[in-house]
C-alpha cells in the first residue's frame, strides 16, 4: 500500500441518521457510535491516532436517549474529525481505504489474466480517484473525501 494511505487522515462529519457522531472536546477528538445498550466512545489524538476505546453502558437512572443527548452536548460537531486508519477488532470497527470487494480484488490480482487486471485496474484507479474510504462498523459505510456517508 502507497505510504501517502498509510499517512492518510480521514475526515469523519457528524451523519447521526447512521448513529456516526463526530466532533471535538478540547484537544481530542471522539467518534462516538451509539447502540440500544452502550455506546462506544474512541478518542483520537489531535494528530488521529487512536488513544482509547471506550463502551459506555446506559445508566439505569436515565433514559438512552437523555444519556445520548448528553454525551452529544460535549462535543464541537461544527468541523469534522481527521483520523488515521485504524482497526479495532473486538468491535469490528475502523478506518479502510478500500472496500472489501475491492481488498479480495488486489489480493488476487496475479490470479487474472492481463484483460481482467486492467479491468479491475480501472475499478481501483476510479476508487482513488474518488477520494472515498470505509468506516467499518459491522458493515461498510462509504465516506466520501469529506466525510459523509454516501452509502451502507
Amino acid at each position: 500500500m502507497p505510504d501517502d494511505i498509510v499517512n492518510e487522515r480521514y475526515p469523519i462529519k457528524d451523519n447521526t441518521e447512521y448513529g456516526i457522531i463526530a466532533g471535538w472536546n478540547n484537544d481530542q477528538q471522539h467518534l462516538i457510535m451509539f447502540t440500544l445498550n452502550h455506546y462506544l466512545d474512541i478518542v483520537f489524538s489531535a494528530d488521529g491516532e487512536v488513544l482509547s476505546a471506550l463502551r459506555h453502558s446506559y445508566s439505569a437512572t436515565s433514559s438512552p436517549r437523555e444519556e445520548q443527548q448528553a454525551v452529544v452536548e460535549t462535543l464541537d460537531r461544527s468541523r469534522p474529525i481527521r483520523v488515521r486508519q485504524f482497526f479495532l477488532p473486538d468491535e469490528h470497527l475502523g478506518i479502510r481505504h478500500y472496500p472489501t470487494t475491492i481488498e479480495e480484488t488486489i489480493a488476487e490480482m496475479d490470479s487474472y489474466d492481463d484483460e481482467e487486471r486492467e479491468f479491475f485496474q480501472r475499478d481501483i484507479d476510479q476508487w482513488n480517484r474518488s477520494r472515498q474510504f470505509v468506516l467499518h462498523w459491522h458493515k461498510e459505510y462509504y465516506l466520501t473525501q469529506d466525510g459523509v456517508v454516501t452509502s451502507s
